[in-house]
């Protein structure tokens, strides 16, 4: 299963550095502990765009909706005791949105072992709406936004709602990626515990391979083939230009020792001619003086 970030650009770090791509590094928002070292279990992001044209969230992976929520309606910020006791996100320094969104994700990770995960979008100003044609009770044909809601399919990538506010600062989401004891250790091959090698016989996430500048490549790995190796002719005007051994071992990034194995074959029959060749001989007779003789 792919997984993607919230939003479809990256961001450029505000002010304060926090709301980068990867989002918040410190803070508040970070993971998975905030600026007070409480635990704090997703991450905040800022969404691209700035406050005028902000990006839609989207979903990070396949999945379907197990719970959407619209945020309350945002209401004056007032120092009143009473107000304040009437709007509990009314706080800190300023309204926090509680839109939210909660996606169930089911795949699959190696050897047929089934995995659930939850991803939750918190602080959403409102829940994505589609726009659908349908007709009124005349039977006039209009345009009606249905929300996004409970049982919805929805695909990675997929716009699920609009950010709202954390703090006062608006523009801002809470992401977090949620599974229950069994799928952790479906996951991790434990559940509990130091953190330890878990699954052996899967991979997941991300594989890279990096190639330096110039690296030999090959249909198939010189290592493991057994190949008739090309080497110039023996000169006895130019014995120094013989090739060795090591310098083709070299020419093929393996071991004198390989090649010996390798060319086992080779050298059984080289010994035919040459009985009385060495084991460490045998690459003199089709490179050197044998060769001349």
């Amino acid at each position: 299963m792919l997984i993607s970030l919230p939003f479809l650009s990256g961001t450029q770090p505000d002010q304060d550095t926090s709301g980068t791509t990867l989002g918040e590094s410190s803070g508040q928002g970070a993971f998975p502990l905030g600026r007070d070292m409480n635990w704090h279990g997703g991450l905040h992001f800022t969404a691209p765009g700035g406050t005028r044209n902000p990006e839609h969230v989207r979903a990070i992976a396949d999945g379907v909706v197990v719970y959407a929520r619209d945020s309350n309606a945002i209401p004056a910020h007032d120092t009143d005791p009473a107000i304040m006791a009437a709007h509990p996100l009314l706080y800190y320094k300023g309204w926090t949105s509680n839109g939210v969104v909660i996606l169930r994700h089911d795949t699959e990770i190696g050897e047929g072992t089934p995995v659930t995960f939850y991803s939750i979008y918190q602080h959403l100003h409102h829940v994505h709406r589609t726009p659908v044609a349908t007709k009124d009770a005349k039977g006039k044909a209009v345009t009606e936004d249905v929300a996004l809601k409970k049982g919805d399919k929805v695909y990675r990538k997929d716009p699920i709602g609009a950010a709202g506010a954390i703090y006062g600062r608006i523009g801002r989401i809470h992401l977090e990626i949620v599974a229950d004891e069994a799928n952790v250790a479906a996951l991790m091959g434990r559940s509990s515990g130091p953190l330890r090698q878990g699954r052996t016989h899967c991979v997941w996430g991300d594989t890279h391979l990096t190639l330096p500048a110039n690296t030999a490549l090959y249909a198939t790995d010189p290592r493991t083939v057994q190949l008739r190796y090309v080497v110039r002719a023996y000169s006895a005007a130019y014995p120094g230009a013989t090739e060795t051994l090591q310098s083709v071992a070299a020419q093929f990034l393996t071991t004198p020792e390989k090649l010996q194995q390798l060319n086992a074959a080779l050298f059984a029959e080289v010994r035919t001619r040459y009985p009385a060749l060495s084991a460490d001989q045998w690459f003199s007779a089709v490179s050197g003086s044998y060769q001349a003789a």
